[in-house]
């Protein structure tokens, strides 16, 4: 069995070892993403808690898109937890493919975000929870630059 291992690890393309040119430019790319999702995540479920009985919307509740956001920097959190600091190739393009899908889900999430943010009458029912939603709106439009930032980074050398 070791043997095999070895020879997965050692003389497969996809799992030898990546040089890693910049472990503080990873390290700090890391640490903003996974701070950021842990505060993200941890506010929308408490406000998709507090929040879960109220009716703002006609057609697409705000506290659903608030629950995807949770669900969303959850995931992100555990996956950025699985590939940061793996050496093998493999793990170097799921990270960069995290970053990828991170940026697109970012901007169609903002894009629906906006749409059921500013057709709710969530501002006069409840404004705590409309001023939430337009805090993560905020959020996601800035996290954008940042996530390419983190991509960008990675390719520089």
């Amino acid at each position: 069995m070791k043997f095999i291992l070895n020879f997965i690890f050692e003389k497969m393309p996809l799992f030898k070892a990546v040089e890693n040119s910049s472990f503080k430019t990873n390290l700090l790319n890391y640490l903003m993403i996974c701070f950021s999702s842990i505060f993200e995540a941890v506010l929308s479920y408490v406000f998709y808690f507090l929040y879960l009985n109220e009716t703002c919307s006609n057609h697409f509740p705000i506290q659903t898109w608030i629950l995807v956001n949770a669900i969303y920097f959850t995931s992100s959190i555990g996956l950025n937890l699985f590939i940061f600091g793996n050496k093998y190739r493999i793990f170097a393009i799921l990270y960069d493919l995290n970053l990828i899908i991170e940026i697109s889900f970012n901007i169609v999430w903002s894009v629906v975000g906006s749409v059921v943010l500013f057709k709710s009458n969530c501002i006069d029912i409840n404004p705590n929870i409309w001023g939430f939603a337009l805090f993560s709106l905020l959020f996601y439009w800035i996290s954008i630059p940042f996530l390419a930032w983190a991509i960008i980074t990675r390719y520089k050398n």
